[in-house]
């Protein structure tokens, strides 16, 4: 969750997780990992990524689209949430997730940076 009232009005934003992957762990996550954004305006984006085969489409997999990856220093993989207008009487409030729910597997190799918001232009 995040309050929106220290970010511009009238801006788009983008919305990322900042995570690096112990690629021998990961390979132990069958199923892909889903990334939400949900603004307070009834918006809702999802897509989803396997985190051991980031090249792996997830068109089988509930008909997410796959979440865009940026590709940072030392190993850091940015992957895009999804995008957002502030308006100037809009969402105050963000939601956002990277899960996996499936429980049969312990989640192991994936470390979490933070989140990233940041403006489009």
């Amino acid at each position: 969750r995040f309050e929106c009232s220290l970010l511009s009005p009238n801006t788009e934003y983008s919305v990322s997780f900042v995570v690096k992957i112990n690629k021998r762990k990961v390979e132990s996550h069958p199923t892909p990992f889903t990334f939400s954004l949900t603004t307070t305006d009834g918006d809702v984006i999802e897509s989803a990524r396997f985190l051991h085969d980031l090249e792996k489409s997830v068109g089988s997999h509930g008909g997410l689209k796959m979440t865009h990856a940026k590709y940072g220093e030392h190993g850091w993989i940015e992957f895009i949430a999804g995008d957002f207008m502030l308006s100037e009487n809009g969402a105050r409030e963000i939601h956002f997730s990277m899960q996996n729910l499936d429980c049969r597997y312990a989640k192991s190799g994936i470390s979490i940076d933070g989140v990233k918001i940041t403006p489009k232009k």
